[in-house]
This record gives C-alpha cells, structure tokens and sequence, in this order.
C-alpha cells in the first residue's frame, strides 16, 4: 500500500498527541509515494541501544542530537518504551543537497508501521529527535548545490514555562560526546536551565545520566542572535531550511540562473 506524505506526517505527529504541535512538517513534504517499499532497509531488525534512558516519567523530556538516521532509530526505539518521538528536523530534500537528509527522511518513512503498532497515549512524555550533522556537512556547499543546513531556534522548543505547565521539569539530551554542545541548541537548555528545568545528558554507550550546568553561550538573548546564527544559510518558502544555491552567470552575460544543476 502507498504511504502518501499526510499519512507518514500523521503517525510522526498524531493530531490528538500533546506535543504534535512542535513536530517539523519541512522534511516530510520531500516523501514520494511508493517510498515504503525501500524504507524500512535503513532501520535494521535490531532496535537502537537506549538502556541508558530512563523509563517515562510524567515530568521528563528526552533531547535525542545524534547523527541522522541514528536519531530516527533511537527515537523510535524510546517510543517503543512510551516515549512520544517528535521530530524537529528542519531540512527540505533536494538534488545535489548538501545533507543527506534523504535517508533520514527514508528512515521516517520506514518506521511508520511500528509506531502506528504502539498506540501511544496522547500525553506520551516527548522526545525531540534532532540530526547533530545538521549544520556540518562533509561537503563544503558550492554553487549549484542544494544547501539544506540548518539549525534550531528556542522558538523550535517548547518554551520553559511551557514545559513546566505540562509538568516537564527534567530535561535529559542524548548526545555524544557531551563536550560537543552545539551552540544552537546549548541556547535552548540554557533557557530552560534558567526557566527551572534541570538538565542531565548521557552517552548512549554510558549507562550514567549525569546532570549539566549549560553555561551560557554567547550573545545569549541578544538581539541580533537569531540573524547572526541563520546568517549563510538558506531559508524556503515554508519556513524551514533548504534551497539551490545559485551558479555565477558566464562573463558577461549577467544575472544569475537557478542552480538545480
């Protein structure tokens, strides 16, 4: 049967789940029909290691930054356990794409049928999935690519008092290695370190959850934080990130043209 891409989205963020509201549709728009048949092949039999993480709670939020596909199996490995994964991945797909969002997006595709098995509760306790190679490629971008880096805004989050209104207030990021703090997201916790949630982290391969002073980064709050951190990178029509950068004309010829290759 055909997977369109309203249906993959859905089983992402049911509408009646509490934290369907923060889930990034960007990604999800790229889902070709006829898709699930290739899918599932990224996401082996074998479930993602997670026993570091503790079982749901009512006041705890998992933060899930590994690299791409990684995250996707690890979130749906915790949702498994009654977690409800919600993906923040803010990239659109396209040819010659800097990312390989492609396979995370696959990956998404893929997982579909074990989530919709699980019937997960709405109130589900959340599990935001980024990719940690979100804003470093292997490529340098070059004309003619299709430059899909990203990043994440507080905005990107339930805010801290959000968070405590729901009862949230333990926050454990999943990463590896700690000291590799993206500053992106280290403005996130900050926020809510301040907003009073605590926040731990643990390695996968760790069983320790160790709780986290975030210092704060820089320009923290600052005006003009949100235009220097998207500064070089490219923004779409809806919203997310992702779009051709154009090739130089010839000499002399002037102007410059689309850079789909």
């Amino acid at each position: 049967m055909t997977t369109t891409r309203e249906l993959v989205y859905e089983a992402w963020a049911p509408p009646d789940a509490r934290w369907s509201a923060w889930a990034k549709p960007t990604l999800f728009a790229s889902v070709q029909d006829g898709e699930a048949a290739e899918a599932p092949a990224l996401l082996p039999p074998a479930p993602y290691d997670v026993s570091s993480l503790p079982d749901p709670a009512s006041d705890l939020a998992l933060v899930v930054d590994l690299p791409g596909v990684d995250s996707v199996r690890a979130g749906l490995a915790l949702a498994a356990r009654g977690y409800r994964a919600v993906p923040l991945f803010n990239a659109s797909d396209g040819p010659n794409a800097v990312l390989d969002t492609a396979r995370i997006r696959l990956a998404l595709v893929g997982a579909v049928g074990r989530l919709e098995s699980l019937r997960l509760p709405p109130d589900a306790p959340p599990v935001f999935l980024l990719d940690a190679e979100r804003c470093e490629p292997r490529h340098m971008p070059e004309p003619g690519m299709f430059d899909n880096r990203w990043v994440v805004l507080p905005q990107d989050f339930p805010s801290a008092s959000a968070l405590l209104a729901r009862g949230v207030r333990r926050a454990i990021v999943v990463q590896k290695p700690l000291d590799m703090l993206r500053a992106d997201l280290g403005h996130v916790l900050r926020r809510w370190q301040e907003g009073g949630i605590a926040i731990f982290w643990v390695e996968p391969s760790i069983s320790v959850v160790t709780p986290v002073d975030v210092p704060k980064p820089s320009r923290f709050r600052g005006l003009w934080y949100r235009l220097s951190l998207i500064a070089g990178l490219r923004r779409n029509a809806s919203g997310g990130f992702g779009s051709p950068i154009p090739v130089p004309p010839p000499p002399g010829s002037g102007g410059f043209h689309g850079g789909w290759g």
